[in-house]
């Protein structure tokens, strides 16, 4: 479980990266057409589509960072309620639950991808892009999602087999 821990820790860090990627990518896009149309009169339309494009990356992939560090929407009042086992068992039915929804998702967005890929569309943007591209964040997002949920649900696991190992949920870990 450490090198499964020590793996989950780089992948969060390196897709928060590339969220910080994405977000700086999009402000300066939208601050150079901001400054093109300001100052010299002309406009790029693919600065002003370029962030629309890349914010389903921006959501997607983060998905599973957020289940990890607990920072979905969330109703408290059961959890807030239960301690010890009880939670962690609370913990683990509803991380199987979000991975096995993810998986459904997965799948449901393989074949979006799949599809888009054999049609051949493309965006209507002012340079064309397969649209599969786009999709395929959603691939990406709930293949990590399943990933992270199945890491939560190992570690709730854990803790009800051995009693030990902390809180499972890092809300209480901060």
């Amino acid at each position: 479980m450490h090198r499964w821990s020590r793996v989950s820790h780089f992948i969060e860090k390196v897709l928060i990266g590339v969220a910080c990627f994405i977000l700086a990518g999009t402000t300066l896009s939208l601050s150079a057409e901001a400054v093109g149309r300001t100052l010299f009169n002309r406009t790029w339309g693919f600065m002003e589509e370029l962030p629309s494009l890349f914010m389903p990356y921006l959501v997607f992939l983060l998905l599973g960072v957020a289940l990890k560090r607990n920072l979905h929407v969330t109703v408290d009042l059961l959890p807030a309620s239960l301690q010890g086992r009880a939670k962690a068992v609370l913990d683990a039915i509803i991380y199987f639950a979000t991975g096995a929804g993810s998986c459904v998702l997965f799948y449901a967005a393989m074949l979006g991808v799949r599809g888009f890929y054999q049609m051949g569309f493309r965006t209507t943007t002012e340079i064309a892009f397969p649209i599969w591209i786009f999709y395929l964040s959603l691939v990406l997002g709930y293949g990590l999602l399943i990933f992270f949920a199945a890491e939560m649900f190992v570690k709730s696991i854990l803790y009800l087999a051995t009693g030990s190992g902390g809180s499972v949920s890092r809300k209480e870990d901060g």
